[in-house]
C-alpha cells in the first residue's frame, strides 16, 4: 500500500516598517491547517487594508472564520469545497466583521481587510481571493522530463488608482473562485507585501529564482505538519533588511510541501 502523501509547511508574518515607524501594529492575519489527516492543505491569507482604523482586526476575524469553515467543512464531508461552499465560507467572514463593526459602532469599511484562500489536495486547488495577494504552485515532477514550472493560482487584483485593492467589506463583493486541475508538490500564498519579491509584474508571471529560493528548504516529510525551526527562520528573513529594503508593508508568507 502507497503512504499517503501529506502536507509540510512553514509561515510567518511580519509588521512592515510603514507600521513600526508609526506606532501600529501588524494588519495582515494567517491560518494555516492540514486537514484529513494531512493529506489537504488549507492556507489563508488576510491584509487589513492601511487606510482603514481597525483592518488589523478585520483581516484577523476573516482569517479566523475561514479557518473554520474550512475545518467544519473536512470534518463532516471528504470531499474537495465547491465554488458554492467557499463563496458562503466569504460571506460568512464578511458576516463576522459586519457584527463585529456594529459592536464596536463603525463603520463596515473600518474593517476592511483583503482575503487569499488556498485549498488542495495536491491533485486540486480551489481557490478563493478578494484583492491583492496571490497564490502561486509549482507543478509536480511527473518523471517526464520536463520543467517544474511555477503558475499563478490567483494573481493580485488592483483597483483603478495606484496601490488600490478591493476588499472583502466594499458594498459589492465578487470574490475570484475559481478550481485548478493540475498535480503540484509547492504552494506559496502571500499578502501584497511580498509581491514585488515573489511576481514579475513586467511579464505577468511568478518570479521563480525567488519561489524556488524561499522553498528550497522545506522539505516533506512523513507525519507532515508544521516545520516550526523553517518557520521562524522565514520570520526573521521577513523581518530581515534584504526584505525591508524592498518593501515596507507587512509581509505573509506561508510555504507549503507535498510529499
Amino acid at each position: 500500500m502507497m503512504a499517503m502523501s501529506r502536507w509540510t509547511w512553514a509561515a510567518a508574518s511580519r509588521c512592515g516598517l510603514s507600521h513600526t515607524l508609526a506606532g501600529e501594529r501588524r494588519q495582515d492575519a494567517l491560518r494555516v491547517n492540514a486537514a484529513l489527516d494531512g493529506s489537504v492543505m488549507v492556507a489563508i491569507a488576510c491584509d487589513g487594508a492601511g487606510s482603514a482604523s481597525h483592518g488589523g482586526l478585520g483581516a484577523a476575524l476573516a482569517a479566523r472564520v475561514l479557518a473554520r469553515c474550512a475545518k467544519t467543512h473536512f470534518a463532516s464531508c471528504p470531499r474537495a469545497p465547491s465554488h458554492e461552499d467557499m463563496m458562503q465560507w466569504v460571506y460568512a467572514a464578511r458576516q463576522m466583521i459586519a457584527e463585529a463593526a456594529v459592536r464596536r459602532k463603525l463603520k463596515l469599511s473600518d474593517l476592511a481587510t483583503t482575503a487569499v484562500v488556498a485549498v488542495s489536495n495536491g491533485r486540486c486547488t480551489m481557490t478563493a481571493h478578494i484583492g491583492d495577494g496571490a497564490i502561486l504552485a509549482r507543478a509536480a515532477d511527473v518523471g517526464d522530463g520536463g520543467p517544474q514550472c511555477w503558475h499563478a493560482l490567483s494573481w493580485p487584483e488592483h483597483g483603478e488608482y495606484v496601490s488600490t485593492t478591493f476588499f472583502l467589506t466594499d458594498a459589492s463583493i465578487q470574490p475570484r473562485i475559481a478550481a485548478h486541475v493540475m498535480e503540484i508538490d509547492r504552494m506559496v500564498v502571500m499578502t501584497d507585501g511580498m509581491e514585488r519579491l515573489a511576481l514579475d509584474f513586467a511579464l505577468g508571471v511568478p518570479h521563480e529564482p525567488f519561489l524556488e529560493g524561499v522553498c528550497a528548504p522545506l522539505a516533506p516529510t512523513q507525519d507532515g505538519g508544521r516545520d516550526r525551526p523553517l518557520s521562524s527562520a522565514l520570520a526573521r528573513y521577513l523581518g530581515s533588511q534584504t526584505v525591508n529594503v524592498r518593501t515596507d508593508d507587512d509581509k505573509t508568507l506561508i510555504l507549503a510541501a507535498l510529499g
